[in-house]
């Protein structure tokens, strides 16, 4: 993962949602190239793109003979309305990218586009975004701004606030929302994460006792947090995850399961067999199962 350092340098995966923000803030200043005339001189000469508010940085990386389609919808600058910003609020748009358009909202933090990354019409980020190398925006998918992505992505659905980690797939509508995601996670359609509870204080996890220790309530000290994937954990069509659920490496849950806050896995298949006993069930996984 091209930003281990945000997880490395975090107690845990809740100061990593804590983090994100400001590594993002930071990551593109240090990155992100100052405006590149030939990218202003397109926004001028194309009557095509959209233009909202000032014009902003644009840099579109062409040099070591690499191409760029840069065909975005609307881009969106600094408004007087606009919440203040930091760092670097412009575009950075790598080599090899396919931008066939798009909305790229600015107004609230930059956005990079690595190499290689592909961007549907009808797609809308907000910054500060980070999007790794070939990754692909499909069609619909809502960027809403923190939002760190690595390489080899599918997105469709809406994110806000979240890690998607190299080789995931989030290819259809469903919801991510102050989550992490781990090494190719995978969520299948309408999947949710639900991040705020219903009466919107502190969130809480309860640990159930294993014999060695009690049963355990553990503050999770935010109002806002949504799942946390392990790698290779994925989500059934249409199942939903409490605020505040821990799936381990290699947990799979089946369609139509509602996840209630706390820890699953690691290697664990979750069902919802309601018809039967109520209740989820929960069964050791192994790789050579054939279910």
């Amino acid at each position: 993962f091209g930003h281990a350092e945000l997880l490395t340098t975090a107690r845990d995966v809740i100061e990593v949602l804590e983090k994100l923000h400001g590594y993002l803030v930071k990551w593109l200043s240090v990155n992100s190239k100052a405006v590149d005339l030939a990218g202003r001189k397109l926004l001028e000469e194309n009557p095509k793109i959209r233009l909202v508010g000032g014009s902003p940085p644009i840099f579109l990386e062409t040099s070591e003979g690499g191409s760029i389609t840069f065909e975005p919808e609307t881009i969106i600058g600094t408004l007087e309305s606009s919440p203040t910003s930091e760092g670097i609020v412009g575009l950075h748009v790598c080599q090899r990218a396919e931008v066939l358009g798009g909305t790229f909202d600015l107004r609230s933090g930059g956005i990079w586009l690595g190499e290689g990354v592909r961007v549907d019409p009808g797609v809308h980020i907000s910054g500060p975004a980070v999007i790794g190398a070939r990754t692909h925006l499909r069609p619909g998918a809502y960027i809403r701004g923190d939002v760190l992505v690595g390489r080899g992505v599918v997105l469709r659905g809406e994110l806000k606030n979240s890690c998607i980690m190299d080789e995931a797939e989030l290819a259809h509508p469903g919801y991510v929302g102050d989550s992490l995601i781990g090494w190719r996670g995978h969520f299948g359609c309408q999947s949710l994460t639900a991040n705020l509870g219903l009466f919107g204080g502190e969130l809480s996890v309860l640990l159930p006792s294993d014999g060695t220790w009690p049963q355990t309530k553990i503050k999770l000290g935010r109002r806002k947090v949504g799942a946390v994937l392990g790698d290779s954990s994925q989500l059934g069509c249409n199942s939903v995850t409490d605020p505040g659920t821990f799936l381990g490496p290699q947990t799979h849950v089946y369609p139509l399961t509602r996840l209630a806050a706390g820890a699953y896995g690691p290697k664990e298949i979750i069902k919802n067999r309601p018809e039967s006993c109520g209740v989820i069930v929960r069964e050791l996984w192994c790789e050579t199962c054939q279910r």
